[in-house]
């Protein structure tokens, strides 16, 4: 059995209760980072066993800043009775911001193709929700702009509460402003290309995570790309067929 299938069993052995540790999961460039910063820092501190356990599951994976996040954080769905957490938002744009972050012409292909897996993703976590597993859905343009509703949310889903000095302190921490100060603070060149393998252990911002110029607004690339994305929605264009799809059924026209 994988260590998928079992996650944190260092964990409850130490009696902790796996029912407690969410896992973070994402549409690509749908506030997943921010969020799993707030999840980061209500859970703290993080637990002793954490790092440990983890390298004994994934020995190969371990970043170059050498920590895995707590909890733990992912774009791919992940079987498990955890709670998740989950972050989406319109899929064509969640490609188009995706896409934005890299000059390489081949990226395309790959981008499109993570944004597409979430239509399983999305499946998978609506079943699992019918036999008792807990999910919080966080909707990007519900939330974009409003991070205390954010945080709200997601504190009352994993039964944390927070005074509001903590609270405010918090909202400096996950502000995009804050998170473009990080992926712009990059220690070497050799790690400035956009989400390279380097990453801030503390806060989990890569190069580039943040677009300067479009600065997550809901709709900046939709406008950027409003003929483009037209064709997508009806279906006309055939690559990206499976895109308009998602997108529509998702509830964006």
């Amino acid at each position: 059995m994988g260590a998928d299938s079992l996650l944190y069993p260092l964990a409850k052995r130490q009696g902790a209760s796996m029912n407690k540790v969410p896992i973070c999961i994402g549409m690509p460039r749908s506030a997943s980072r921010m969020t799993w910063q707030i999840v980061n820092q209500l859970l703290q501190p993080e637990p002793g066993w954490w790092q440990q356990q983890k390298r004994r599951e994934s020995p190969d994976s371990v970043d170059e800043c050498n920590f895995y996040p707590w909890p733990d954080r992912r774009h791919e769905y992940v079987k498990s009775i955890d709670p998740v957490i989950y972050t989406y938002r319109n899929p064509i744009e969640a490609y188009l911001s995706y896409r934005s972050r890299f000059s390489d012409p081949d990226s395309g292909q790959d981008c499109l193709q993570q944004v597409i897996e979430h239509r399983v993703t999305i499946a998978n976590l609506k079943q699992d929700q019918l036999t008792g597993r807990r999910v919080l859905w966080l909707r990007y343009e519900d939330y974009y702009g409003n991070d205390r509703a954010r945080i709200g949310a997601t504190s009352r889903f994993l039964g944390k509460k927070m005074s509001n000095e903590r609270i405010h302190d918090l909202l400096e921490h996950v502000s995009i402003e804050t998170n473009l100060r990080r992926s712009q603070n990059v220690p070497n060149v050799a790690h400035r290309a956009p989400f390279g393998r380097w990453m801030d252990p503390v806060n989990g911002i890569q190069a580039g995570h943040v677009n300067q110029r479009t600065m997550g607004r809901v709709g900046a690339h939709l406008a950027l790309h409003h003929v483009w994305s037209s064709h997508v929605v009806a279906g006309e264009i055939a690559e990206f067929e499976e895109l308009g799809i998602f997108t529509k059924e998702l509830g964006y026209t």
